[in-house]
């Protein structure tokens, strides 16, 4: 794939793959990110994708990029949100 392919490809999907991050997200600024990098992704596997899949691999990229994002938001809204219990984690000398 040069880079005539990877334009090509980009104005016919990027509309697709907007419609769907909007529609998992429904945050459009979101969304554009998860197209932006979908489409690194693309550019990175290029020497991989058969364009006769190239819409289906597009799409999973962009739904395993909303999931992963939502684990790591998951994962930090969880840690912000733990409290230490007092006197949890140390242990205490023991008086003799």
């Amino acid at each position: 794939m040069d880079v005539t392919d990877f334009s090509d490809l980009y104005r016919t999907y990027a509309g697709d793959v907007h419609r769907f991050a909007l529609f998992l997200s429904g945050d459009p600024a979101l969304a554009d990110d998860i197209v932006s990098e979908t489409f690194i992704r693309l550019w990175h596997a290029r020497a991989r994708v058969d364009v006769a899949t190239v819409k289906g691999y597009l799409l999973t990229i962009a739904r395993n990029l909303f999931l992963d994002g939502r684990r790591h938001a998951g994962a930090s809204l969880h840690w912000t949100n733990s409290r230490r219990m007092p006197g949890r984690g140390r242990r205490r000398a023991r008086a003799r």
